[in-house]
Order: C-alpha cells, then structure tokens, then sequence
C-alpha cells in the first residue's frame, strides 16, 4: 500500500525553519534543502515524528572550547544532559552547569580527565590504561564501569556506582575508599562515608533526554546502542564521521534512527534486529 501524504502551512513551515537549522550548523550545503521538507507533501508517519513528542530539535547552546591538545565543554542548559564521547570510546553525560575538559588524545598511561559538577560516566575497560576523573576534592580511578560524581558546588559532592568498581581518593589526605556496584560514596569534610545507593534510577535519568553538538554519527549510534533495548543501529562506513547536532527525548532506537535520516538525507534499512543507516 503507497504511504499517505499531506501538506498543511505549519508543517511546511516547520520543515523550512529545519532546513535552515541544519544549513547554520553545517549539516546540508547552502545550496541543498533537506529532501522533502519544503513546498512538497510528507509521509502521515513523519509529519507525526515532527509533531508529536518524538522530536529532534537542532538547537544546541552548550559550549566548546578547543586547544591544540584539549577539549574543554560546559552545559549551560538545564533541561537536558549534553552527551561527548570521548576519544577511547567512553561518554559523559554532563547536567546544566557541569564543565569537562580532557585531552583529545590520552596519553599512553592513564586516560585523566577533570570535572567541575554533575555528570554521569560509561568508561570503556582498559586494563592497562586507568580512567582517574579529578575534582576539586578527589580523585577516581576506574578500568570499566559506570558511575555518577556529582561536585555541584554548593553540594556535598558524592560518588555511586552503577557497575563496576571504583577507587575514590580524597587528595587533601590520600584517604580511599574502594567502591562497588550498588555502593555510595559522600565527601564529608576529611572523611569519606560509604553507603547502600538509595536513588538507583539516578543514572537513567541522564538518557531521558540527550543532548549531541557536532558528534560524529558512528559515536552517537554508539551511545544509542549502548542504552537502549531494541534493534542495533549500524553506520554505512560512507556517513560514520558525518557531524550530527541533535536533542533525543524518550525516544526509540527506531524512531532515533528515522530522524537521523530525516534530519540527514539519509536512508535506512531494517535486516531483523538491525537497522541500517547508509
């Protein structure tokens, strides 16, 4: 059966205002339209993607600063978690008012970032190479886990894992605390109390609703696949470094990748539990 069509002026003009966004952050060349978003009729199911609350919105304000040998982002919006992926494979997921700076390329012994606020970490295992996240106060040092620091300031800043095991260091003293799944650690002047972890749908929290500016389209299926049940997102190797800004909310991986494509002029392809973006 041919797929529905229709046109109406708040659609069309919905699709135009889209277009422009993507030409601003680079995503289609001045001269290009997004492919049948303007002055033309649309699939029923995409108008509804666009009108319903399964919507891509390309307005990304969080902030960037690049050097020769380090990145440094910070949120500044508070609705909802802005998402990097860091060189090695890992990803942060930063609340309003959190900063992180890392080095574009980690070094060959410890992969060392530095936090300022609230943030949720999936580090890739690497035996050989630890992941030590510094604050103000401590030190954390992981091979492969995930975990939430929150150093907001005006807060006690606090540490609970979610897999894995970390190693929690206060540095105004070297006093540690080893830490594991379901485990809770609090920063209490010189001391550090561990406890059962009360909140655990603290983490899932973070994907509720994910922020991505200029992330390669490989890394963000990644960070799909990595936290959503459903069918695996795969990247044809011809569009895998091409740059995505985008905000996901309580999405679908499917419905993920229809509005990549939309978004993209790209195509995709359903081959059982996989979907294919080309």
């Amino acid at each position: 059966m041919k797929p529905r069509y229709f046109y109406d002026e708040r659609t069309g003009r919905a699709w135009e205002s889209l277009s422009k966004r993507l030409k601003r952050d680079g995503l289609l060349p001045d001269n290009q339209e997004v492919k049948g978003f303007r002055f033309a009729y649309i699939p029923v199911w995409a108008a509804a993607l666009l009108i319903v609350s399964f919507t891509v919105f390309f307005a990304v304000r969080s902030f960037r600063n690049f050097s020769a040998d380090t990145v440094s982002i910070t949120n500044d919006q508070g609705n909802s978690a802005f998402v990097a992926t860091l060189q090695d494979g890992s990803a942060v997921y930063l609340s309003k008012g959190a900063s992180i700076t890392y080095p574009r390329k980690f070094s060959k012994g410890t992969r060392e970032v530095s936090l300022k606020g609230d943030a949720y970490f999936q580090v890739s295992p690497d035996k050989d190479h630890p992941f030590v996240v510094q604050t103000d106060l401590i030190n954390i040092e992981v091979l492969g886990t995930s975990f939430r620091i929150n150093s907001a300031v005006g807060s006690e800043q606090t540490i609970s894992v979610e897999s894995g095991s970390v190693m929690v260091t206060l540095r105004s003293n070297g006093i540690t605390a080893n830490t594991v799944a379901g485990e809770t650690v609090l920063v209490r002047g010189e001391e550090l109390e561990k406890s059962l972890t009360v909140d655990v749908r603290q983490f899932g929290r973070f994907l509720e609703r994910m922020r991505f500016k200029d992330a390669r389209l490989e890394d963000v299926a990644g960070i799909i696949n990595r936290n959503f049940d459903g069918p695996e997102i795969m990247i044809d190797p011809s569009v895998k470094d091409r740059l995505l800004t985008a905000t996901f909310s309580d999405n679908t991986p499917e419905s993920m990748a229809r509005l990549i494509t939309l978004a993209m002029d790209l195509s995709y392809r359903r081959e059982g539990e996989k979907i294919i973006i080309f």
